[in-house]
């Protein structure tokens, strides 16, 4: 899959990660569902709010989980297996992401742990950020979304 043969209110940041994110998003590993809830939302979101989303993060390895919550860390994420991107709205607030947050999970139930959701708007210390996932009882077909001859 080519983002940029398809328009879609869903962007990426130019700088250091651009690449890397571009890269990810068109690997084929990232679960399907969790591509078509982000091409979801970001419709909606631009429907509604006229508003693009920016992913942040996709693919997360231990080191990254490390810078992000400490040297040594045992906590692990759904990025690091290939089940959640990180988002941001510029200019969005604290409503703009639950709002975010309730669509998601209205539309897509969990399938993992229970405690958790498909959707958190959280800031883990880089700013507010909608993390969306799917658990690890989803199953996974990978190469979903690669391009078909």
């Amino acid at each position: 899959m080519q983002l940029q043969n398809v328009f879609v209110p869903l962007k990426i940041r130019k700088g250091k990660n651009y690449e890397r994110i571009k890269r990810e998003l068109e690997s084929g590993n990232l679960h399907p569902k969790v591509m078509l809830m982000l091409y979801d939302v970001g419709y909606w979101v631009w429907r509604k709010h006229h508003k693009a989303i920016y992913v942040t993060h996709a693919y997360r390895s231990q080191k990254k989980q490390e810078e992000i919550y400490g040297k040594g860390t045992s906590k692990k994420s759904s990025h690091m297996y290939w089940r959640a991107v990180d988002i941001i709205v510029d200019g969005a607030d604290d409503a703009l992401y639950r709002e975010m947050e309730a669509y998601l999970d209205g539309r897509y139930p969990y399938h993992g742990s229970e405690g958790y959701s498909t959707s958190d708007p959280h800031d883990v210390g880089l700013g507010m950020h909608l993390h969306i996932q799917v658990g690890y009882n989803e199953p996974f077909n990978k190469g979903f979304f690669e391009k078909r001859s």
